[in-house]
This record gives structure tokens, sequence and C-alpha cells, in this order.
């Protein structure tokens, strides 16, 4: 074989290994934190490896950020899919634009699918000076934050459909994302009342965070069907949402995926 020749196959043969070296693709997942960025992370990593094994050659990267973070990484393009609830996706979609969304999250509670999530009005059972929503008036409310859906606007609403004032932003005691952090601070004493997920006090409680009778929850309602008592009525659950700059082949890929992810899956 000439020089010529062997030169030209070795051209050929570093070409092919260059393209063969091509880098994984990657999706990056943004998820609005609800119980805690460690938890949530934890939770949601499992999520993660499953897409990419469905997808097969693209890995799937979850992070877990609190609201000012992911809006930042939805500006910068850092993130490509996004899970958040339902009323920050409508304003997110009217700022920057969103997909419409590719699947929602179904909770499951003792096997059974929670269609749906809704807001609880907590306040410590010996406070006998708070029995009604009426009572809220001029407390200091704990909150995950202003833009929660089930940690404040329902409950907001709620108060607003009674003919009560709302409260004043030096009354809210924000726990930048944290509903669990909320109900801690109507326990030690920092706000009067909490406006959380309704899931969140009970899951405390099974966690071992929470004394089972430490709480009541106000405005009381028990849906037929929903294991939690609400204060509010229920809402859509958490749409997944993609951004637009998301390669087309990819997005159908990714949401055939989560469709079919099986309800008995650990994901």
């Amino acid at each position: 074989m000439s020089a010529r020749a062997r030169l030209a196959l070795l051209v050929l043969a570093c070409a092919c290994g260059v393209a063969g070296a091509q880098p994984q693709a990657v999706v990056r997942m943004g998820v609005l934190a609800s119980y805690g960025d460690a938890a949530d992370q934890q939770r949601l990593e499992v999520l993660g490896r499953y897409l990419g094994e469905a997808l097969g050659d693209t890995r799937v990267e979850v992070v877990v950020l609190r609201m000012e973070a992911l809006d930042r990484a939805i500006q910068s393009r850092a993130i490509d899919v996004v899970v958040t609830n339902a009323s920050h996706y409508v304003v997110t979609a009217h700022r920057v634009g969103l997909s419409a969304p590719l699947a929602s999250v179904v909770d499951v509670e003792a096997s059974r699918p929670l269609r749906g999530l809704g807001g609880a009005i907590v306040v410590r059972a010996d406070r006998t000076d708070l029995g009604s929503l009426a009572d809220l008036e001029y407390r200091r409310i704990a909150t995950p934050g202003p833009w929660a859906l089930a940690g404040y606007q329902a409950q907001a609403l709620v108060l607003q459909e009674a003919g009560l004032r709302l409260p004043e932003p030096d009354e809210l005691v924000i726990t930048d994302g944290s509903h669990d952090d909320a109900v801690r601070a109507v326990l030690d004493g920092r706000a009067d009342a909490a406006f959380v997920l309704a899931s969140v006090p009970p899951r405390m409680v099974r966690a071992g965070q929470l004394a089972p009778d430490a709480l009541r929850v106000l405005n009381r309602q028990d849906l037929p069907g929903y294991p939690y008592a609400l204060s509010t009525p229920l809402y859509p659950n958490s749409p997944v949402v993609a951004l637009p700059h998301l390669d087309e082949p990819l997005l159908r890929r990714l949401t055939s995926a989560l469709l079919q992810l099986p309800p008995t899956s650990p994901a």
C-alpha cells in the first residue's frame, strides 16, 4: 500500500472516530420546588433517569429551582423543559412563550390518582381565636410566596369571595417556595396561619415531622374521593411544558415518553 493510500485511510479513520464521538444530547428540565430543594431533587432524579432511558440517545438532567431561579433559567434558556404550577405557566407563557402543556402531573396517594391539587389554610389546633376565615384579617400569614397557586392564590381567592381583605405585604411571612417551612412558621409562632398545599401537612405527619393533632384546617372541605382536607377548590396539577427552542422531533419523543410512564414506575 502506498504512503498516500495509508494517509487516506488514516484520515478516514480519524474522521469516522470524530463522527462517532458526537456528544450525547442533553435535555435540561427545570422543576419548581414545592417541598424543599433536596427532597424534590431526590424524587425527580428518578424521573430524569427514566426519561433518559426512554429516549436512549439523550440524557435528561432534572434541576429543582425556587421561583426566581426558575424564571432566570427560563429567560436565559438555560433549561429546555419546565414543570411548574398552573398559574406560573399562564404568566410565563404570556411573557416569554411556552408550548402547550405536554402532560400534567398526576400524584398518587394510597394507589389512587389525584387529578388535581388544592390549598389548605392551617392554624395551630390550640388557637381558639382562629375559627373562621374572618379571624384571619390582620394576621400574619406564612406562604411559599404570592406566586404559589395552592400556597397563596387559591386561598386569596377564597378570602376575596368571602368579602374579606387580602393580607398586606408586611403581613406575609414568605418562605421562599417551601410549603414545609410555612407550616413550621405556624408551629413556632412566626405566623398565625399558613397557606399551603393541602397534601403537605399529612405528608409531614407521615414523615414524623408534625404531630397528627398539631394543626386545624380553616374553611375545611372534605371532597369525596380526595384524601386531604381542603380550604379551596381543586385546580389542575403541574403542567410539563417546553421552551420554543427545543427540537421538535425530540419534543415529540419526550412527550411520548412522559405519557407512557407507567403509574407503578418509581419515576
